[in-house]
């Protein structure tokens, strides 16, 4: 896909400039209204995929700009809607490379360097994390017999298949109604793991929704890069604080953070 042309980023730059009522601030709050009057968790992807497709390269940019402004303001509408975008990875990373190549010059051409930075598919270096294997040594029976165990009720089970590797045991153990959110905690912190079983996590309706949740995916290094900084604009900045501090980022999430502590501090 070629590079973006001087009439795209005129177009970029009058829809930023636009005042209160313009065509990006307008499709911006009724995607944050869809989003808040669709009920069922499962359509919210579609709709925002269908929504997101059929807007050109520069409304869609300034329209995400738009969006982490109102969520870094304390909009929990917003943030809402930027939980949804993190956690439903396909809406952006479905775009083919070239396409993701060309939004993210686009933004940078157009100041919009937030988004790009946040939202646009970012590669972190994790060459010095320790791989997780295959092996269940907490509980040892075949991949069949211990998604059987994951829907059961014998919570000593349960509590040893909190260490699984698999993704699909996970998932089982996700809509197991004996499971808590401590429980989803404990699987979401432990390292190392498998980058499938966050994405299962980060894909749970239920789970994912959870405030603390987002929390722990952001900070175990093996979340998927995507979900982990598009999540970070999400937190309060009271712990964005307390995560910089404690040393419990990745070095590029890290830089984010600080870089979103000083864009909301006065």
């Amino acid at each position: 896909m070629a590079n973006p042309t001087p009439s795209e980023l005129e177009r970029l730059l009058q829809l930023r400039n636009e005042e209160e009522h313009g065509l990006a601030e307008t499709e911006c709050n009724r995607l944050l209204q869809l989003n808040k009057a669709l009920k069922e968790p499962a359509v919210r992807p579609h709709m925002l995929r269908r929504a997101l497709h059929k807007m050109d390269d520069a409304l869609l940019l300034v329209l995400l700009h738009r969006l982490l402004e109102k969520a870094e303001s304390g909009q929990t509408a917003a943030r809402s809607l930027l939980t949804e975008l993190a956690l439903t990875p396909s809406v952006l990373d479905e775009l083919t490379e070239s396409h993701q190549q060309r939004l993210r010059k686009l933004a940078e051409e157009g100041g919009l360097i937030a988004v790009k930075r946040l939202l646009l598919q970012p590669q972190f270096n994790k060459k010095h994390l320790v791989k997780a294997y295959d092996d269940n040594e907490h509980l040892a029976l075949p991949l069949g017999s211990r998604r059987q165990a994951a829907r059961g009720r014998n919570r000593g089970k349960l509590d040893r298949l909190l260490h699984d590797r698999d993704h699909r045991v996970i998932q089982l153990l996700l809509d197991n109604p004996l499971i808590t959110e401590r429980d989803v905690i404990a699987i979401t912190a432990r390292r190392p793991t498998r980058p499938e079983v966050m994405q299962v996590i980060a894909a749970h309706k239920k789970w994912s929704s959870r405030y603390r949740v987002r929390k722990a995916l952001i900070c175990n290094p093996h979340t998927p890069d995507g979900i982990a900084l598009r999540l970070l604009p999400t937190l309060l900045i009271q712990d964005l604080r307390f995560l910089v501090s404690s040393g419990a980022l990745l070095p590029e999430l890290r830089t984010e953070a600080r870089a979103l502590i000083a864009r909301r501090s006065p």
